[in-house]
């Protein structure tokens, strides 16, 4: 199971950087940062911002381990 995310800078042209699932849990449970969850993708992110500037980083979790294994196995069931 992944156990990492990617942090980007928004409206950057500069690669993402991989973050680790506990440094985004250990920035959530500083406060101003709350896990949002995409519908359409299945995936958790967090948007917050870092010397005035917006980031976002997706990553992965157990639930979205889940809905990996869930829909391989319903392509391959086709």
């Amino acid at each position: 199971m992944g156990d990492y995310g990617y942090d980007w800078t928004v409206n950057s042209k500069n690669p993402a950087e991989s973050i680790s699932y506990s440094d985004i849990t250990s920035d959530v449970s500083l406060g101003n940062i709350s896990i949002t969850w995409d519908k359409k993708s299945q995936n958790p992110y967090i948007s917050y911002k870092k010397d005035g500037v917006d980031h976002i980083a997706w990553f992965l979790d157990g639930t979205t381990f889940y809905n990996q294994v869930k829909a391989t196995k319903k392509r391959m069931e086709k």
